[in-house]
């Protein structure tokens, strides 16, 4: 049987304060410096129009954080690399639809969980 890997969305995104170094500096100079955060870069996938290869891609680039929503998740390599991307420290939260795919999303679930996934 082939994997499923039905996706609503895939966002990953990453945001760093650029200006953060400079306010210790500027507060004690008694001027305000504004810390904006860095432009974060938001990318939807669908499948099956999009293939599995450009979700795997997605996954395997997050760099600080990635949020995944799935209605069924029974691809061992997506779920795979999601851990890989929890242990080299990517903030990975995955949302499983518990309704309707509940029974299917179980094993994908525990699995996740075991490796450090913040999963529900």
């Amino acid at each position: 049987m082939r994997p499923v890997l039905r996706a609503s969305a895939l966002v990953a995104g990453a945001a760093t304060l650029l200006a953060a170094a400079a306010a210790p500096a500027a507060a004690a100079r008694g001027t305000a410096t504004a810390v904006v955060p860095a432009a974060v870069t938001y990318t939807l996938v669908t499948e099956p129009a999009d293939r599995y290869q450009a979700i795997y891609s997605l996954i395997n680039s997050a760099q600080t954080s990635l949020d995944m929503t799935m209605y069924e998740l029974t691809d061992t390599t997506a779920e795979q690399d999601l851990a890989a991307d929890a242990a080299r420290g990517v903030n990975v939260r995955v949302i499983l639809d518990q309704n309707l795919e509940k029974s299917n999303n179980t094993s994908a679930y525990t699995y996740l969980s075991s490796h450090k996934v913040h999963v529900t």
